[in-house]
């Protein structure tokens, strides 16, 4: 139930977040240390999306499934975008895509994969 209550109040910040242009992550982003609002924005919706599946976790199995290689794609599109970004075209614009991206997005996917066993 906890983590129903947690998931639901990250995706009420993101929603309110976004309606009000990134009011709330602008000015958020550097007291958290994080590199700008975007990358919080990013942390946000990915704690909110894991907390949601750990909540799915006891209750329905099926629907955790789904949402679990639904987020899996997500989080291994953002690794490939990051790399590509980074390493390939070396673009040095770090606001979206830094190699703090690459690293968080793959711990994302561990421990995806970590819940994905343990069904």
């Amino acid at each position: 139930m906890v983590l129903y209550v947690i998931s639901g109040i990250l995706f009420l910040l993101y929603v309110v977040d976004r309606r009000h242009d990134g009011v709330i992550t602008k000015k958020l982003a550097r007291p958290l240390r994080f590199r700008s609002s975007q990358h919080l924005l990013w942390f946000i919706s990915s704690m909110a999306a894991f907390s949601m599946v750990l909540a799915l976790y006891g209750s329905e199995v099926w629907l955790a499934h789904i949402a679990i290689w639904m987020f899996l794609a997500v989080e291994v599109t953002a690794i490939v975008l990051a790399i590509l970004h980074v390493l390939v075209f070396k673009n040095p614009n770090k606001e979206m895509l830094s190699e703090d991206c690459i690293w968080f997005n793959l711990l994302m996917v561990i421990a995806y994969a970590i819940i994905l066993k343990m069904y």
